[in-house]
């Protein structure tokens, strides 16, 4: 990730939990625009007027060129601890994120991912098959703190659903060996054939929900169907793979999908942009209104239409 690229999305990523989304630390920024003229808002401190600058954030490049920015920077903790748990249903999952406070990141897998990753890269999960699986992060100056932190969040969760599997690490080494399964994801799916997939924002209510639909209705088509994902702000990673591409299986997957995402609230786009190939999916979901709006700031910003063509609109 470079952060140009962050910027265009406005990602979130793993650690939305602590620090929420990337705008919120720009507090200034430089622009390109279409006909070569520079947008200087670097040293805007005014609280008064419209937030211009948030409009070139999260617009994939396609109203400017972002050339300089000023961002506030957190200060990054001493020590850093996780916690692995294996979680028996939804409710506990939700419940996890309800109980973990103070967190750095709350990371979900389902069994099918963590089981991918192990067929096909050879890496094993530290816990027994469960149904789905939370990795917790921790952070703070003191490694013994962490730790604490953990197990009082894992001592919570067993009051209310009785003993919860679950593996801490105790050093750097164990915490990069609990990270190692989720981080090996994408690349098992890579693996396994061709890779339909999808970075949508659902409810967390139903946060697994689409993925268990996809699986009633074309897991016969499929290879794998796997969710995983940032739990915090409810950014699923659906992928779904087959032995080869098909046009047939991609329409259906895109029918069901955009059907569950209207009628449940959801977003076509989380954190990893529209881009052109989720354009005809965007315009479905999107109101009238908000694309004659997104229509009219590209038309003002960009009349000739130069800036990352294609995208988006």
């Amino acid at each position: 990730c470079q952060i140009g690229g962050n910027l265009a999305t406005n990602a979130g990523g793993i650690h939305f939990i602590r620090f929420g989304p990337l705008r919120k630390y720009v507090t200034g920024i430089e622009v390109i625009l279409s006909n070569g003229d520079i947008l200087d808002m670097l040293a805007s401190t005014s609280h008064h007027n419209p937030d211009i600058k948030q409009l070139f954030i999260g617009a994939e490049g396609t109203l400017s060129i972002i050339s300089k920015i000023a961002i506030r920077c957190s200060e990054t903790a001493k020590c850093y601890s996780a916690a692995l748990l294996g979680c028996e249903s939804h409710d506990q999952v939700t419940s996890t994120l309800v109980i973990a406070r103070h967190i750095l990141a709350i990371e979900v897998m389902d069994l099918a991912s963590a089981s991918l990753v192990k067929s096909k890269l050879g890496l094993d999960c530290p816990l027994s098959p469960h149904p789905f699986y939370v990795l917790l992060e921790t952070y703070s100056s003191d490694e013994n703190q962490n730790i604490e932190k953990l197990y009082d969040i894992l001592g919570l969760l067993e009051k209310k659903f009785g003993k919860v599997e679950s593996a801490v690490s105790l050093n750097q080494t164990q915490l990069s060996q609990l990270w190692s399964v989720r981080e090996h994801i994408t690349e098992a799916l890579r693996h396994d054939g061709h890779v339909y997939k999808f970075d949508v924002s659902v409810p967390l209510r139903k946060y697994f929900d689409l993925v268990d639909i996809m699986r009633h209705q074309i897991g016969s088509y499929t290879s794998t169907i796997c969710g995983f994902g940032h739990l915090a702000d409810g950014n699923l990673h659906l992928n779904i793979t087959s032995k080869l591409f098909d046009q047939q299986l991609l329409h259906k997957i895109e029918t069901i999908l955009l059907d569950w995402l209207v009628k449940n609230g959801g977003s076509i786009s989380a954190e990893h942009g529209i881009g052109f190939n989720k354009t005809n999916l965007m315009h479905a979901i999107k109101t009238t209104e908000n694309l004659d709006m997104m229509k009219r700031l590209k038309a003002y910003f960009d009349p000739k239409g130069i800036l990352n063509p294609y995208k988006i609109l």
